[in-house]
């Protein structure tokens, strides 16, 4: 069972470990298109490596997509 109250404690919480845990983002975001929780459009929003955003950054906009639909869901 999904619990939106758990899953926003870990993105909060969490976000650091999550962003250092060296998870390839392209791996990350194919599983969450999979899942729903990102569409087509922010996947080639954050895989694109031709902007000007870093790695980095790009990871913080995924996790901040989570997050926001973690609060849509239940938060």
């Amino acid at each position: 069972t999904f619990r939106s109250d758990i899953a926003h404690r870990v993105m909060t919480e969490c976000t650091g470990m999550i962003k250092n845990c060296g998870i390839d983002i392209h791996f990350l975001v194919d599983k969450l298109l999979e899942c729903n929780i990102i569409n087509a459009r922010e996947k080639r929003e954050i895989t694109d490596g031709y902007t000007k955003q870093t790695a980095g950054e790009r990871m913080d906009e995924l996790l901040h997509i989570i997050s926001s639909s973690i609060n849509m869901e239940g938060e």
